[in-house]
C-alpha cells in the first residue's frame, strides 16, 4: 500500500490504472449512498439533489480514460450530404460523451431514490441495472 501511495506522489504516471479508478469507483458510490442518507434525514429538494449528485461524479469522470466513441446505428451509417458520408460507422463524442455518462450516473441514482417509497421497487430497478451492467461487460 504504501508504493503505491508514494507512487502517486512522486510518479503518478507509472501508476496502473486499476489502483486509481476502484478507489475513485467506490468514492463515488459512497458519495451517492451518503447523498441517500442526507436526503432521508433533511428532506433535500431535488433540484438540490441533481446539483449534488452531478458533483458526486465528478471524480469518476476526471479518472475516466476509456474511449468516447459510439457506434452509429446500421441505418444511419451510409447517411450521406452532398455526396459525402456524414457520420460512418464510429462517431467520437470527446466530452460530450463524458457529460452522458455524468448525466447516466444522476440518473441511475435519483431514480432508485424516487422508487424507494415504493416496497420492492427500487430493489428491482438495482437488479435491471446490475444485470444490464454485467451483460455489457462480458
Amino acid at each position: 500500500i504504501f508504493h503505491v501511495l508514494a507512487s502517486l506522489v512522486w510518479c503518478p504516471a507509472a501508476v496502473p490504472d486499476i489502483y486509481i479508478s476502484l478507489p475513485v469507483a467506490c468514492l463515488v458510490i459512497m458519495l451517492a449512498l451518503f447523498l441517500g442518507c442526507v436526503d432521508d434525514v433533511l428532506e433535500v429538494r431535488w433540484r438540490e439533489k441533481v446539483v449534488y449528485s452531478l458533483i458526486a461524479t465528478v471524480p469518476i469522470l476526471l479518472v475516466y480514460s476509456g474511449p468516447t466513441t459510439v457506434v452509429v446505428p446500421k441505418p444511419l451509417q451510409h447517411l450521406q450530404l452532398l455526396g459525402t458520408e456524414i457520420l460512418g460507422t464510429h462517431l467520437d463524442l470527446g466530452v460530450f460523451y463524458l457529460l452522458y455518462m455524468g448525466l447516466w450516473c444522476v440518473f441511475c441514482t435519483n431514480s432508485i431514490n424516487i422508487l424507494a417509497g415504493v416496497n420492492g421497487l427500487e430493489v428491482g430497478q438495482s437488479l435491471v441495472i446490475a444485470v444490464a451492467c454485467i451483460v455489457y461487460n462480458v
